[in-house]
C-alpha cells in the first residue's frame, strides 16, 4: 500500500506530495487524515496522510515510521482550504498544512502563567442598554443577514450595537446547535467582546490566540472538535483549526491592518480567505465594521458583497477650534476649554484620557549650534526623541539609538526639541496639576502596579506576551482608587485595549488635524478609523468627548465630528479613482527573501526585465528600492482592474508568478 503523505514543513511553492510505503502492520489503522511519523531526508518528521491507493513497485520508497494521531484531523472545511489557499496565495500545500494543525510533539517551556482576574473586569462592564430605534435596527438586521446569499459588510457606528447583533447571533446559533467563530483583531479585543458576550449567553466563549500555552490551547481545540464549544473567538490562526459545525464566521472590525498577514508568509487577508470558502460551503460570511474598507465598499457597489447598514443617529461631537482659544503659556495643544473640563470631571473623582499619537518629548531634534537635523540613517526621517528612555527613534523604520550627549558635526551640547510628543503633554499637565497623577500608555510604555504611586514601567517593543494583562490589572486598580487619574495615550490604547474606556470620564483628542503623508495612500482613511474608533468606544460609555483641531472646516473633521463615514469615503474613492489607486487598482508585490548579496539585487533586476517582456501589456511593472534598514527592494505589479475579494489572477500572471524560484515572497493582495 502506497499512502501520499504532506510534510509538515515549509517547503517550496513546486513541491507538494511524497509517496511513502505503509507497512503490513498498520495497513488496519491507517486513515487519510491521520498525523505520522516520516524519514525526510536525514531526519524524522511529522506528515499527513492526504489518499492511500495500492501500488505494486514500493522498493525505492521509504516506509512510515509510525501512526501519531488516529483521529483524522480535517474538517470539510479545512480540505477546502487546503486545496484552494496554496494555488490563490502561490505557496506550498505544506505551509498551509502546518498552520493548520498543532504537532503533537510540540514542547514549550513552562512560563509564569498569571491568570488575569475576570471578577475584576466584568465588574468593570455596564449592561447593555439600547433605544427603541436601536431595536427595531437591530431587528431588521436580523432577518436581512439570516435572509441574505452572499457575505454581509455590516456597518455599524454604535459599539453596544454592534455588541447586541452578535450575542442575539450567538444565543441564535445554540438554539441550532451550531458554531460560531468570531475573529478579532487582537488578543486584547478578545477579552472585550468575550467578557461582553459571556453574561447572555448559556456557554462561555473559548478564545483562539497565539498567547495561550500549548496544552491550553490542544485543549480548547480538542473541545471545539467534538462540538462542545457553540461560540469561538480568536485571532486570525482560529481560521486554520478544525470546527466540525461550523455555520458563521464574523470578522470584527474588518477593516483593522491586524487581519491581514503582512509580516510573514503567507501573505493573506482574513476576510478574502473566508469570502472565497463561503463560495464552496455553506457558511455565511459577515463582516463587521464602522468604516468599512475601501475594497469592501467598493465591492459592496458591485453587489459581491451584500451592505447592511443599521442607521442610528449618532450625536455631533463638540469640537474645540485651536486658533481662538485663549492661550495657555507653557501648555502645548491645552486649550482653556479643555483645561476647565479635566478640572471639572477630576473634581468628580473620574479620570481623563487625552489622545495624541507621537511618542517622545518632540517629533525631532536640532543642535541649537550647527542646526543639524539627527535624521534616521535608514530612511532619512527625522527621528523622536524619548526623554523616558533616552533614546532617537524612527516612527518609520521603528530604528532606536542613544542621543549622544554631543553633537556629531560641531561638538555642540545644546539640542531644541520641536513638536509636541507625549511626553511634552505629560510635563506641562503635572506642573497644572501638581496633585493629580498622570500616566502615559503607548506600545512601549504601560503602567505597572507599582505606577499606581506614579512610577511608570519601560517595557521593552519587542516583548508583548504580557502587555495585554498588565493593562488590564492596571485599569481596575486604576478605577478602584480613590483620587483620579490623568492618562495620555497613543492609538494603542482605543486599538488594543477598549477595556480601559470604562473607567474615563473625559476623552479629548487634542490634534485631529489629518496628517499629511506621501507614503501611504492609506493614512488618511487610517488615521479616521482609528480616531472613530475612539470616538465610538468613548461615547459607548457615556464619557464627555471633545475634539481640538486647527482646520475646523476640513472635510476630514466635518465627517469624524458626526462619524459620517460614507461621506468622507466617497471624497476618498474619487481622489483614488483620479490618481489610479486601489481599489480601482490591484497591486501584487515580490520581493526576495532573503536579500544578502549584489546578486539577489541582480536577480530582482532580472525577473523584472523578465516579466515586462511576458506580461508588460497588461501590467505595469515598477522596481521599487528599499525604504529603510528593515525592508527589502520590491517589485511591484499594479494591474489596470477593479479590486475584487477572492478573485483570482488572469492566467497569464499566474503562471508567470508560478515559475518564481524557491525564495520569491508573494503578496497579491499589497494594497490591503
Amino acid at each position: 500500500m502506497i499512502s501520499k503523505i504532506l510534510p509538515l514543513i515549509r517547503l517550496p511553492a513546486h513541491l507538494d506530495y511524497f509517496d511513502y510505503v505503509v507497512p503490513k502492520f498498520l495497513h488496519t489503522d491507517i486513515r487519510v487524515g491521520q498525523i505520522v511519523r516520516i524519514p525526510f531526508r536525514k531526519k524524522t518528521i511529522n506528515g499527513i496522510v492526504i489518499e492511500l491507493h495500492e501500488h505494486a513497485d514500493t522498493k525505492t520508497l521509504k516506509p512510515i515510521e509510525r501512526i501519531l494521531l488516529h483521529t483524522p484531523m480535517f474538517s470539510a472545511f479545512q480540505k477546502e482550504l487546503l486545496s484552494w489557499f496554496p494555488d490563490f496565495y502561490f505557496v506550498s500545500r505544506a505551509t498551509v498544512a502546518r498552520m493548520m494543525l498543532i504537532s503533537p510533539l510540540t514542547r514549550k517551556k513552562k512560563e509564569p502563567h498569571t491568570r488575569s482576574d475576570t471578577k475584576k473586569i466584568l465588574s468593570l462592564k455596564k449592561k447593555i442598554r439600547l433605544s427603541h430605534v436601536s431595536i427595531q435596527a437591530l431587528a431588521d438586521t436580523m432577518t436581512r443577514s439570516e435572509k441574505a446569499k452572499e457575505p454581509i459588510l455590516l456597518s455599524c457606528a454604535n459599539e453596544h450595537e454592534k455588541i447586541a447583533f452578535y450575542t442575539k447571533y450567538a444565543q441564535n446559533t445554540i438554539k441550532q446547535k451550531k458554531q460560531l467563530l468570531i475573529i478579532c483583531s487582537t488578543i486584547s479585543e478578545i477579552k472585550y467582546t468575550q467578557e461582553y458576550l459571556s453574561p447572555y449567553l448559556s456557554s462561555r466563549p473559548v478564545p483562539i490566540h497565539g498567547a495561550l500555552r500549548i496544552s491550553e490551547l490542544r485543549n480548547a481545540l480538542d473541545q471545539i472538535g467534538k462540538g462542545n464549544v457553540p461560540v469561538i473567538i480568536g485571532t486570525r490562526m482560529a481560521l486554520f483549526h478544525t470546527i466540525p459545525r461550523l455555520k458563521t464566521i464574523i470578522i470584527d472590525q474588518s477593516e483593522r491592518m491586524e487581519h491581514k498577514q503582512y509580516d510573514m508568509h503567507p501573505r493573506y487577508h482574513v476576510s478574502t480567505v473566508a469570502c472565497a470558502l463561503a463560495k464552496k460551503l455553506p457558511l455565511n460570511i459577515i463582516l463587521q465594521s464602522h468604516a468599512p474598507r475601501m475594497e469592501d465598499m467598493i465591492a459592496a457597489e458591485k453587489g459581491v458583497l451584500e451592505h447592511i447598514l443599521i442607521d442610528t443617529e449618532n450625536p455631533p461631537t463638540p469640537l474645540i477650534h485651536l486658533t481662538q482659544e485663549e492661550y495657555i503659556p507653557h501648555a502645548p495643544l491645552i486649550s482653556e476649554t479643555l483645561r476647565k473640563s479635566i478640572t471639572h470631571h477630576l473634581s468628580k473623582q473620574k479620570n481623563v484620557f487625552l489622545f495624541l499619537n507621537k511618542k517622545g518629548l518632540g517629533s525631532s531634534v536640532i543642535c541649537q549650534t550647527c542646526h543639524m537635523v539627527f535624521s534616521c540613517e535608514a530612511c532619512g526621517r527625522h527621528r523622536a526623541y524619548s526623554h523616558t528612555t533616552h533614546t532617537l527613534s524612527c516612527a518609520f523604520c521603528h530604528t532606536k539609538n542613544p542621543l549622544p550627549q554631543i553633537c556629531p558635526s560641531c561638538k555642540g551640547s545644546d539640542y531644541t526639541f520641536l513638536g509636541v510628543g507625549g511626553e511634552k503633554i505629560i510635563s506641562s499637565l503635572k506642573k497644572m496639576f501638581p496633585s493629580v497623577p498622570v500616566y502615559e500608555i503607548n506600545k512601549d510604555v504601560i503602567p505597572s502596579p507599582s505606577g499606581i504611586l506614579g512610577i511608570n514601567s519601560v517595557k521593552d517593543p519587542d516583548d508583548t506576551s504580557s502587555n495585554h494583562r498588565d493593562s488590564s490589572d492596571f485599569v481596575f486598580r486604576m478605577t478602584s482608587r480613590n483620587t483620579p487619574c490623568i492618562i495620555v495615550g497613543t492609538s494603542y490604547v482605543p486599538l488594543s485595549h477598549p477595556e480601559l474606556f470604562s473607567s474615563f470620564g473625559l476623552v479629548c483628542i487634542l490634534r485631529a488635524d489629518p496628517s499629511p503623508s506621501l507614503t501611504d495612500f492609506r493614512s488618511h482613511e487610517i488615521q479616521w478609523q482609528t480616531l472613530s474608533r475612539m470616538l465610538m468606544l468613548a461615547h459607548a460609555e457615556k464619557s464627555s468627548v471633545y475634539i481640538q483641531t486647527f482646520q475646523k472646516d476640513d472635510p476630514f473633521i466635518s465627517t469624524l465630528r458626526s462619524r459620517d463615514w460614507k461621506s468622507f469615503a466617497e471624497k476618498q474613492l474619487h481622489e483614488r479613482k483620479e490618481f489610479g489607486w486601489p481599489p480601482y487598482t490591484r497591486l501584487i508585490a515580490l520581493h526576495y527573501h532573503p536579500q544578502k548579496n549584489k546578486s539577489d539585487q541582480y536577480a530582482l533586476k532580472n525577473l523584472t526585465a523578465i516579466l515586462k517582456e511576458k506580461i508588460g501589456k497588461t501590467a505595469r511593472i515598477s522596481h521599487l528600492q528599499k525604504r529603510t534598514a528593515r525592508e527589502y527592494d520590491r517589485l511591484l505589479i499594479t494591474l489596470d482592474s477593479h479590486y475584487t475579494p477572492y478573485e483570482s489572477l488572469s492566467h497569464d500572471i499566474s503562471e508567470e508568478l508560478k515559475k518564481l524560484p524557491a525564495g520569491w515572497l508573494v503578496d497579491i493582495d499589497a494594497n490591503m
